[in-house]
């Protein structure tokens, strides 16, 4: 089972980017209800859980992307 990530408007985003930025969770951002990309957060400091958190972002993102090909 993949965890769900938080959808975005790019209102929202940039009515509230200083802590979008600040967070360390990955959102998709959507316009009109569709996902027109994803924010997954970087640190210039790659600590061993700073990768760990980019690899499940990568990981999930993956899945997305599988469910949409499945889905066209």
């Amino acid at each position: 089972m993949m965890p769900n990530i938080s959808k975005v408007s790019i209102g929202e985003l940039r009515s509230n980017l200083a802590s979008y930025l600040k967070s360390s969770q990955p959102i998709a951002i959507v316009r009109h209800g569709q996902t027109i990309g994803y924010y997954v957060p970087a640190s210039l400091d790659e600590s061993e859980i700073e990768q760990k958190s980019l690899k499940q972002a990568v990981s999930k993102l993956e899945g997305l992307l599988q469910q949409r090909e499945n889905h066209e």
